[in-house]
């Protein structure tokens, strides 16, 4: 079995401002502590310790490096919190023991009898937000080394003053925001994000990364190594998913969220530049891919820019999976319709596109022309976490959107 101990890491969360509908506030002391907290979280023999802050309104931000997710459904009742996640369908659940301590369980309710007990301890002042900076350091990484499973990544890190920030890129996505303690010998990167709980330690060896260990909740773990290579480089995201011979445009159903099924083909297409969106609302990378779809669609919709996002997701409940990404996509403030295409799997979603080789990444975008005709494929999306490599592929797709948007 297993045994790991990460050693602290840099999430913070910081209490945010609440409606009186959603926390009461009573006008003497709160209940807890105003300052810097510890919370445990405890797989099985692993545990990883997150850092939050609680300030005097209650209010509470989780930070992710430079990312911070404003978090506004707390509840206070007695002696009982809750803290509901707003991206994903997940809450914590706890027991204020005393102003500085609290116990309870994080429930993810996005898979099933799904729970991961906590401990948070109130440890003194408020965690300043710590921002990246150092010389990059980029890694060749293998998960899963010498085995079947075995496939590859980039590691992009930033060491210094014993704190590492980082991603690592693979060819259907990013790792997002990653923040960690770094030592001369060893480190650890964290993220948490509502739903999806990463975790991952390593040894610095020369110039390589040995004994890596990668936790994602109490569901997942795998080993991974890595070795320094400026120049290595993932897989062209284009190349990976592209049409069969002897198709040239998208032919599908889409179901809508009242069940009406329709279907669409060319002629639909037809004088207007589309994105279609194959998408899940339990996806980290799609989450950011909707942030940067939403100003597309502000900047280019009055010039003909379609997109239509279709949604795969994870229970066999129709009314569920409506909910669940019309709640994401109102919070995000979406404005255009989307669609259900059925469970959470790549070979329901590849059966849904059979004139594509196969859909290997949740998200994946087909760019259509204005006569209907597919112009390219990306598989995954490259967050704002990746730094440089975001930057260049959102360059790149305003150029090649406004070369459609023109012809």
């Amino acid at each position: 079995m297993l045994r790991l101990t990460i050693p602290l890491l840099i999430i913070a969360l910081s209490f945010a401002s609440c409606t009186s509908d959603i926390v009461e506030k009573e006008s003497k002391s709160l209940p807890l502590s105003t300052g810097s907290w510890r919370m445990t979280m405890t797989t099985n023999d692993t545990f990883i310790p997150l850092r939050f802050n609680i300030d005097s309104t209650l209010t509470l931000t989780i930070i992710n490096s430079e990312e911070q997710i404003e978090v506004k459904d707390v509840r206070i009742e007695g002696d009982s919190i809750r803290i509901k996640m707003p991206r994903f369908d997940s809450e914590f659940i706890g027991l204020i023991n005393s102003p500085t301590n609290i116990t309870g369980h994080w429930y993810n309710y996005l898979r099933e009898d799904y729970s991961i007990p906590f401990d948070a301890s109130f440890i003194g002042k408020a965690t300043p937000i710590q921002q990246p900076n150092g010389d990059e350091l980029k890694y060749e990484v293998w998960f899963s080394p010498n085995t079947d499973d075995e496939y590859k990544a980039l590691g992009l890190f930033h060491v210094i003053d014993g704190e590492i920030h980082g991603t690592f890129l693979t060819e259907t996505g990013d790792y997002r925001y990653l923040q960690g303690v770094a030592t001369p010998s060893s480190f650890n990167l964290t993220c948490f994000d509502g739903s999806h709980l990463f975790g991952f330690t390593g040894e610095f060896k020369n110039d390589s990364i040995v004994n890596g260990v990668f936790l994602s909740g109490k569901h997942w773990s795998e080993p991974w190594i890595g070795v320094k290579n400026d120049t290595f480089e993932l897989a062209d995201p284009d190349s990976l998913t592209y049409l069969l011979p002897g198709y040239s445009t998208i032919t599908t159903e889409l179901v809508d969220f009242n069940g009406e099924i329709s279907t669409l083909d060319a002629e639909q297409l037809e004088n207007q530049v589309t994105i279609i969106q194959i998408f899940g609302s339990w996806c980290p990378n799609c989450y950011d891919e909707h942030l940067f779809y939403k100003e597309l669609y502000a900047d280019y919709h009055d010039r003909g820019l379609n997109i239509i996002p279709i949604a795969f997701e994870r229970t066999n409940d129709f009314a569920k999976n409506v909910a669940a990404v019309q709640n994401q996509f109102e919070e995000i403030g979406i404005q255009y319709p989307a669609y259900i295409g059925g469970k959470a799997s790549k070979t329901v979603a590849s059966e849904k596109f059979p004139m594509l080789n196969k859909i290997i990444s949740f998200p994946t975008s087909i760019y259509l022309d204005k006569k209907g005709k597919v112009r390219k494929i990306h598989t995954g999306f490259y967050g704002p976490g990746t730094g440089v490599y975001y930057e260049s592929y959102t360059r790149e797709t305003r150029i090649f959107l406004e070369q459609l948007l023109d012809e």
